[in-house]
């Protein structure tokens, strides 16, 4: 701040806490000692990378200092930082992932982001979960909150729709689900689940937020 007050208000900076997973039970270890433990994800949406030493994580937004991000925390442009939620500070340094001084609650929790200044930068909410199920923003670092099938830690979000047809239902049927505008999606059909031979049935661009798959014979599948 050269010719001007001194200032510890940081600019604005464009970073999501993009996915969580409060019950990791076989889905990723923690490489620094194999155990499967809370982890979320950060996501940094602008182009250039950034160092959070100084912001703070927290699982209780009425206390907004829990965890402070020590210097040289770097997570790069467009990319996605790991934070295991799991107590154990004292290996913070040793690679590229973070750990902070608290754990998710599968029973339903938040996640809140501040920066130096004491300003929020994100936080989510969110109800219970199961075991080695996260839940995350579609597309990243959007307001849209999803299961993620699968998890995709430190990896772009994805989301993979299983939508059951009864067999009594009527001939046809029309699915509309969030997409992202201009990517192309297709509707695959199966009887079993954990098989592999699954119906191409439509394909379709999206042309806003959303996009609508149309099966005109579901009575044959």
């Amino acid at each position: 701040t050269p010719g001007t007050a001194n200032s510890q208000a940081a600019g604005p900076i464009q970073v999501f806490i993009n996915e969580w997973m409060p019950d990791n039970e076989t889905t990723v270890p923690d490489p620094t000692d194999g155990n499967f433990e809370d982890w979320f994800e950060l996501y940094n949406a602008s182009l250039a990378s950034l160092d959070l030493g100084g912001y703070f994580l927290t699982d209780e937004l009425t206390q907004t200092n829990t965890f402070a991000v020590p210097g040289n925390t770097i997570i790069p442009g467009q990319g996605f930082l790991l934070v295991w939620a799991d107590q154990d500070v004292a290996v913070n340094g040793s690679g590229t992932d973070l750990h902070v001084n608290f754990q998710l609650n599968n029973a339903g929790e938040e996640i809140g982001l501040y920066a130096p200044d004491g300003t929020l930068v994100d936080a989510v909410h969110f109800g219970p979960l199961g075991d080695d199920q996260s839940e995350g923003r579609w597309p990243d670092g959007q307001p849209t909150i999803l299961p993620m099938s699968p998890p995709t830690p430190k990896d772009s979000n994805s989301v993979f729709i299983v939508i059951g047809v009864n067999d009594n239902a009527p001939q046809g049927y029309t699915i509309n689900a969030a997409g992202i505008r201009g990517s192309v999606y297709q509707l695959e059909a199966s009887d079993d689940l954990f098989g592999t031979n699954w119906i191409l049935v439509d394909v379709v661009t999206a042309e806003t937020a959303f996009f609508t798959l149309t099966d005109t014979n579901a009575s044959s599948i």
